[in-house]
C-alpha cells in the first residue's frame, strides 16, 4: 500500500526471506510487516521492519539521505 502527499511517501506492507542448502541443510526463514515513509523537503527515508522466523523475533530500522545532486 502507498500513501503520498506532496511532502511525505508512505509505504506498509510485509517482507521476508526463505533461505536453505548448504551448511543451514533445510529451508528456514523469517517475515513481518514494513514500514517505510520518505520526506520529500529533506530527503530523507526511514525504514522499520520486524518479525519472527528461524531467528526468532527480530526488528531493523534504516535510515538514508539522498545528497543535493539525486533526483
Amino acid at each position: 500500500m502507498r500513501v503520498a502527499t506532496g511532502r511525505l511517501l508512505l509505504l506498509l506492507g510485509v517482507g521476508g526471506a526463505i533461505w536453505g542448502g548448504g551448511s543451514v541443510g533445510q529451508a528456514t526463514g523469517q517475515g513481518g510487516p514494513d514500514v517505510g515513509f520518505f520526506v520529500r523537503q529533506w530527503r530523507v527515508s526511514v525504514d522499520l521492519q520486524a518479525g519472527y522466523g528461524s531467528s526468532r523475533t527480530y526488528g531493523m530500522v534504516s535510515f538514508s539521505k539522498a545528497s543535493a545532486g539525486t533526483k
